[in-house]
């Protein structure tokens, strides 16, 4: 038995005023712009496909389309949640991740949305 430990990915970068909550000031073209970086083993035409749940369990949220394709493993990679989808969660904490080639799904990320709300200015 092999004593090596696999961990999941790292979790989808966010900014911080995306991490204090999602509201339509975040979204550019309908689309929610997050950052995946550089994992172990990457490679050029990876495919990542994002994940959103409503809990920590897998089987409560879904893999969205479209999925995104790595052009360069060593560079962040730049990838969106569509608004449509966003909507289906507003009002709600929602888990944010993503899975590379079908593999483990990442570290998870929850945040809560609200697209009917305006960031308040501090």
């Amino acid at each position: 038995m092999s004593n090596i430990k696999y961990f999941p990915p790292a979790p989808i970068e966010f900014t911080p005023e995306q991490r204090e909550g999602i509201t339509k000031e975040d979204l550019v073209d309908d689309k929610l712009i997050v950052q995946i970086a550089p994992y172990f083993g990457g490679a050029e035409d990876d495919s990542i496909e994002l994940w959103l749940g409503t809990t920590r369990a897998e089987n409560s949220g879904d893999y969205l389309v479209p999925s995104f394709t790595v052009t360069d493993p060593a560079a962040m990679n730049e990838v969106y949640f569509t608004a449509s989808k966003l909507r289906e969660f507003s009002g709600t904490k929602a888990f944010f991740g993503y899975r590379v080639n079908g593999n483990e799904l990442s570290q998870l990320v929850d945040i809560d949305i609200d697209l009917s709300a305006r960031r308040l200015v501090k």
